[in-house]
Parts: C-alpha cells; structure tokens; sequence
C-alpha cells in the first residue's frame, strides 16, 4: 500500500498472468527458439561420428597421438551423446527440471571439449609426422608408418579435431538457449496491477450546514 496524493491511497497487488490450458511458460518457449530437436540430433551424429572415427585410431595407438592415448574423443563423444539425447527429451517434453539437466551436461560438454581442443592442438604442435612410428622390439628401433598410413591417420585426426571443434560449438548454443530460459529468479512472469482509493474530502468548509454565518 503507497499513500499518493492528499486523500489518495494506492494498493498495489503482484499477480500471475492467466494462461490458457495448454500454453507453456515463457522461458521454455525462449528455450524452443533454440532448436532444441535439431540442436540435439545434431550433437547425436556428432558423438557417434567421434566414437567411430577414435576407434578407427585406437589400433595404431603407437604412433603416438597423445589425444587419442588420453581418450580425448571418447569422454567428449560420450558427453555429446548424452546432452543431445536430454536435448531431444527436452524439447518433446518440456519441463524445467529437464532444461536444467540440458544446461548442466551442456555446460560440461563445452568444458571438456575446449580442454579436448587444447589437447588437439598441442598434438598438433609439438608431434609431427617424425614422430608417427612404433617401437618394434625385435628390431630395437622406432619403425615409421609407411606415407600411405600416415596420410589417413593424420586425415583422421584432422576429423577428430574438427567434430570435437563442433561439438564445442554446440555445447555452447545448447548451454547458452538453456540459460537464456531459467537462469531467472522466478519462472512465472507477474502482472502489477494498482488499485486507486479516494477518501471522501474532510474540508471544514465543506461541513457547515446551510444558513451558518
């Protein structure tokens, strides 16, 4: 209640917008605008492409492609997957509780994929084809891969790093749509509506009877 001008008295009443049956709440529609379907299926592909292409590696794991060694497309594939199935989940069934998991695992996603990128590159950097040999115990020496060889493991290595590179992007956009929605104090939007009182005027002027002097 707020006192306004002399004999004016102000209620104010927060109230929440009546919403048809059926009609969603504003922050899962802002997180629809997002496509969480496409976005979802797209972080799916992404994940498995990841899986198939790091298995491809995994038999020349000699070679010495310290992103492989440490798993780096198999932690980030499986994070991808995971976040692009609850994306899908999501956005056949909006819920809030399910717009927070998005966020969570998307948030992770986008962690452990830059660290994948940082991986990839010092890869790149420091390892160069010299160094793509297997240690052949028999012989006591480094064996080179044949050029042939080498050319596909690095075209397949350059793929890795390409789909994790999207997979950040996608973590990114899934995240940034996710809190666009919740990352609010309060996830029903109120209506202010003020209501206004006049008191009847007390002016003693006003009451004397007819005929006073």
């Amino acid at each position: 209640m707020e006192q306004g001008a002399p004999g004016t008295v102000l209620l104010t009443q927060i109230v929440p917008p009546a919403q048809a049956p059926g009609t969603r709440p504003k922050p899962l529609e802002k997180f629809q605008r997002g496509e969480p379907l496409a976005l979802g299926i797209t972080q799916i592909l992404v994940g498995i492409q990841q899986t198939v292409f790091c298995i491809i590696m995994i038999p020349v794991i000699d070679y010495h492609y310290p992103a492989v060694q440490v798993g780096t497309p198999i932690w980030t594939s499986f994070l991808c997957v995971i976040s692009g199935s609850l994306s899908v989940a999501a956005s056949r069934k909006p819920k809030i509780s399910l717009v927070k998991a998005v966020l969570a695992l998307n948030s992770m996603s986008a962690v452990l994929s830059g660290v994948g990128l940082v991986v990839f590159l010092l890869t790149f950097i420091f390892l160069n084809g010299a160094h793509h040999c297997t240690w052949d115990s028999e012989q006591m020496e480094c064996v080179s891969a044949p050029p042939e060889v080498q050319g596909i493991l690095e075209g397949v290595f350059m793929l890795l790093f390409i789909l994790t590179l999207l997979q950040f992007c996608l973590a990114l956009t899934g995240a940034a749509f996710g809190c666009k929605a919740i990352c609010r104090d309060s996830y029903v939007d109120m209506a202010v509506v003020i209501y206004q009182h006049t008191e009847p005027s007390t002016n003693p002027t006003s009451a004397q009877t007819p005929g006073t002097v």
